[in-house]
């Protein structure tokens, strides 16, 4: 059984990726089928997608409804009141993402670590 990170950090197929556009059926060209994919994404989409799809609550809805990652979404969510666009609202959107992603996979690499430290410890006895 997989935990609640590694859900959220799984890829998911295309038909459940995110799909950047510029305006309602203006397609980019780029998709992001995780949640790590999405922040490399945002590093590279035209600013005008990303304030198109933070305007309309796309990203927000996303994440929460396929990647299944409530506080990033609740995150991405006060971005929409700060008003930003361009270089800065790119800049908020991946320290936010890239935080997030560090804090899940760091959750997920310790109990392995901690794991590997038990069987060490028994192995001692």
């Amino acid at each position: 059984m997989i935990d609640a990170n590694q859900k959220i950090l799984r890829t998911v197929d295309d038909n459940e990726a995110f799909y950047f556009c510029k305006g309602s059926g203006n397609f980019t060209g780029m998709k992001a089928n995780s949640l790590k994919d999405f922040m490399k994404k945002i590093q590279h989409v035209d600013s005008e997608s990303l304030e198109f799809h933070l305007n309309r609550g796309d990203f927000e809805k996303w994440i929460t409804s396929t990647i299944g990652y409530a506080q990033l979404a609740a995150d991405l969510q006060l971005v929409k009141g700060k008003e930003l666009s361009g270089a800065a609202l790119r800049i908020r959107l991946l320290s936010l993402v890239s935080l997030r992603l560090m804090e899940l996979t760091s959750a997920s690499k310790a109990p392995k670590f901690k794991e590997k430290q038990e069987k060490r410890g028994a192995k001692k006895v």
